[in-house]
Parts: C-alpha cells; structure tokens; sequence
C-alpha cells in the first residue's frame, strides 16, 4: 500500500483568535508561517477588533484565512475558527504569544507515536513580560525530565492551577466532545473545560518542553484574578454535574477547595495584592489537617504563606512610618 504525504503528515489548522492585538499580531502569524512542519493553515479569527487588526491580516494575503465576526468571546472565536478551518488537528495560538519554528514538528512527532487514542499533545511555555513598553525573558524553572512526555488525566486538569492552552488537538475530539463553551464569555477556564470534556474519551499528553513564548502584559485576560476565579468555580460546577469527575470523593473536593484558594493566592500575589493573597493562603492551608489529603499539596500553600507574611510585614511597615511621618499641628498653631 502506497503512503501518501498527507497520511504522514496531515494538515494543522493553526487557529488565531484575536482582539484589539494588532500590535501583537504580526509576531504569531509570522511564528506560525515560518512552522518547520510544512502542511499548516493559519485561520486568523478577528473578534470584533476596533483596532489596526484587519489591515494587519490583510498584507498577508492568501498566506492567511481571515475572518472577522461580532465580538463573541475567546471561546466564541475559537469555534469560529474551528469551523473555518480544513485541518486534521488544530494547534490553537492567542495573538499575543509565539510559536518557536520546531513546536509542530515535536507536537506532531508525539502525537503521531501516542496512536488514535491520544486526543491532546500540550507543551510548556516561555514566558515574557513586557513593562513600560518593554519586554524581558522571565527566569523559569527548567521542566523536570526535560523533553519527557508524561500522561494528564482528568485529576490532574481539574486540580491544576494552570494547564497550557497552547495544545495540538485531534479534529475528531471536539467532533466528539464538541466545541468550546461559549458561556466562559467574561471568565477565564474556557479551554481547560474543553480539555476536561476531551479526557473523558480521549488521552492527554503533556511534553516536558518549552515549544512557546507566552508574552504577559498585565491586559491578559489571565491577569485578571476575579475572572479567572470566577472562571474555575464555574469549571469545578460544571464538571459535577456532568460528572467528568467524581462527586463522591471527598478527598478529593477538599484538595480541590484547597487548591482553589492556593490559585487565588497566587493570583492577588501576581497581582500585587498582597492582602488578598495572605488570607487566600490562610483558607488554602486551613484545610490540611483534614484525612485524605495528599502531603505534597502542602509546600505550595505553606511556603506561599510565608512569602506573603514577608511581603505583608514590609508592607505593614512601610504604611506605619508613613502614617507617624506626616507633619503634625498643634493647637497653638492651628489658633495662630
């Protein structure tokens, strides 16, 4: 039987869902043009931009399908770009990040070895930040077991503070699953509720490498923590009653509960404010002398609770000296 290039390398649709990015635009398509892998359609989803985003798109010509839409939301824009794409997989990118030239090609690689059943490939990301204009590389930790590919199962998504949204998803999964959740509209979460959902029937890899550069300039959706809470509440809800995930386990809440509030924590702390984050710290590591509970789950909580209580005391102390160094006025001054 004869292969033909398609079978070995099938066609990736990469999705771009973007709004009031143009500036950020150019860099994501061109990191997805410039794809080592060489069947690849860039779908570029304009949700209702008021911005330069059109003329953006436009000077790529045919290299791009544009499409532009009334604003629907990120979950809304990536259906949109589903739908308008031809590929057998899609690797979603947002507008504001990068891919490296190889990441299909490793994507792929797993994706193809891991067989049918395998319905998610995801990777870690760099992460950039940009200040006053300028941005700079943020020191992370590098991967454990660098390069290793290691299974996510639906434990390890619901418990998760944060799981890439930058996968390789097989076509056939969201026809199963369906698509994204519209109504994560105004939260965070849309994509892991879909990861979730694609767990229930398919397996999750994650590749111990950072195959792209996530650029954080504090407008991010990401950044904003009473969305993203919102968000995973709405996650943990829906899960249940769906039952992707177990409403028996009591063990298993409890971590969750737990972890939610280590979420918050981080987030505020991220967030600069520090208040919020020592008492989501507090109500994080309150729950651990309960049974069940696994006793790696308390570092996070724990040393987090430390580093607050530092950032508090400075904090605290600065609004002191602050306070007693204001000038003070005597009556007799006040009279004169």
């Amino acid at each position: 039987m004869i292969t033909s290039p398609a079978d070995i390398h099938p066609l990736i649709s990469i999705v771009i869902p973007t709004y009031n990015h143009a500036h950020f635009l150019s860099r994501a398509v061109d990191s997805a043009l410039a794809q080592e892998y060489q069947r690849v359609e860039v779908v570029v989803v304009d949700d209702g931009s008021k911005d330069d985003t059109a003329q953006v798109a436009a000077a790529y010509g045919e290299r791009i399908h544009y499409v532009r839409q009334e604003n629907q939301g990120l979950a809304g824009a990536r259906n949109t770009g589903i739908g308008a794409s031809h590929g057998d997989f899609y690797f979603f990118l947002d507008a504001d990040d990068w891919m490296l030239p190889h990441t299909l090609t490793k994507l792929w690689e797993v994706m193809s070895a891991k067989g049918p059943d395998c319905g998610i490939i995801a990777c870690l990301p760099s992460l950039v930040e940009v200040k006053d204009g300028v941005e700079r590389d943020v020191e992370l930790d590098s991967p454990k077991d660098q390069g290793s590919v290691i299974p996510v199962s639906w434990t390890d998504l619901a418990a998760s503070s944060r799981f890439p949204c930058t996968v390789l998803a097989r076509a056939a999964a969201f026809e199963k699953c369906g698509l994204f959740d519209a109504s994560y509209r105004h939260f965070g979460c849309e994509d892991r509720d879909m990861w979730l959902r694609i767990a229930a029937t398919y397996r999750i890899w994650l590749i111990q490498e950072r195959l792209v550069v996530l650029r954080y300039h504090g407008t991010n959706m990401s950044s904003d923590p009473t969305r993203q809470l919102a968000g995973i509440r709405k996650l943990h809800g829906k899960a249940r009653t769906m039952g992707v995930v177990p409403t028996w386990r009591l063990d298993f809440w409890v971590a969750i509960y737990s972890l939610y509030h280590q979420t918050a924590s981080l987030l505020h702390s991220e967030s600069s404010h520090p208040g919020k984050a020592f008492l989501h710290a507090c109500a994080s590591l309150a729950v651990f002398p309960l049974p069940g509970v696994r006793r790696w789950t308390l570092r996070g909580p724990f040393f987090r609770l430390l580093r607050l209580v530092a950032t508090s005391r400075a904090l605290m102390k600065s609004w002191i000296k602050k306070v007693f160094s204001r000038p003070t006025r005597t009556v007799g001054s006040e009279i004169s």
